[in-house]
């Protein structure tokens, strides 16, 4: 990845990720699916919850929600390591993007520890970037969660046909939709010039909106 302090960055640089998990819990529930989305392309990988070294319970209000069934799982998904792989190989040099964000690493580092693959270490320093703190710098005055559809009505001023919320691939690349119109109003916003825009500026500016 380019050093922030010496270049402007390319979108290369960052990746969107999303998971869909069988609860909230961390020490009962697990993530059974994963999206990653840098620049380009996307990645979706599911996983067996029944391969886990500690299987996972099911929430059933997660899985009506994301509508993973224990038949899908068990036909489509790997194993967790397998998928963690290709996720860590993925993110590894790149700043991880993503809405709500410290959820998903939360049950990444649980699912990680929950199949004894131990790769967190590998991505630990990673620059993290939550797509609410730009909400917040932008309509502070606007209460309630910035739940996923309210910054999509916000920033993609509507919400786009293909969008299947609570689907992990959809919602990482609806995500990445959001995270670049984000990034274009804060360039306009810091009048940044292309070398003074750099990864480590917009992370420490949009982290204000943390707070």
């Amino acid at each position: 990845m380019t050093s922030p302090s010496k270049a402007w960055f390319s979108l290369d640089d960052f990746v969107v990720i999303d998971t869909e998990t069988t609860g909230l819990d961390t020490a009962q529930h697990a993530v059974v699916a994963v999206a990653a989305a840098p620049g380009a392309g996307a990645y979706i990988g599911y996983i067996n919850p029944a391969l886990y070294d500690r299987p996972p319970v099911w929430d059933e209000q997660a899985r009506a929600i994301n509508g993973l069934s224990d038949t899908f799982l068990r036909a489509q998904g790997g194993s967790p390591v397998s998928v963690l792989t290709t996720l860590r190989n993925i993110i590894i040099g790149r700043t991880i993007v993503g809405h709500n964000i410290a959820f998903d690493m939360a049950m990444l580092r649980a699912a990680a520890v929950r199949c004894d693959f131990y790769w967190w270490s590998a991505v630990a320093d990673n620059p993290i970037i939550d797509t609410r703190w730009a909400d917040r710098l932008r309509w502070p005055a606007e209460e309630g969660n910035r739940h996923l559809a309210q910054l999509v009505d916000r920033w993609l001023g509507g919400r786009p046909d293909w969008w299947r919320p609570h689907d992990a691939a959809s919602d990482a690349l609806v995500t990445r939709a959001v995270w670049l119109a984000q990034l274009a109003w804060a360039a306009q916003a810091r009048e940044w010039e292309p070398n003074g825009m750099t990864i480590g500026a917009v992370c420490r500016w949009l982290a204000t909106g943390a707070k």
